[in-house]
């Protein structure tokens, strides 16, 4: 079983790590012991894997000046797949 820990998990408004969650985390709100995580209330489950999930945001089409033939508005590529 995989978690993907993030300040969604502790605080439904947001979506991402944040200083939130790392404080959580220091004030032992949150806990994780090997592959255990602990929550608030004490109750704890054991996963698999544990991921921090930091987000990602392209700034490609800052720099590159020609980036439309590739990429959104957003700096994303406008193609899913590769065409071979």
């Amino acid at each position: 079983m995989v978690i993907y820990l993030s300040i969604e998990f502790a605080h439904p408004k947001k979506g991402f790590i944040d200083v939130e969650l790392l404080e959580r985390l220091r004030n032992e709100q949150l806990r994780i012991e090997k592959k255990k995580v602990i929550f608030e209330n004490d109750e704890g489950k054991e996963f698999d894997v544990i991921v921090f999930p930091t987000g990602y945001k392209s700034v490609v089409n800052r720099w590159l000046k020609d980036y439309k033939y590739a990429q959104n508005e957003d700096g994303m590529p406008k193609n899913n797949f590769p065409s071979h």
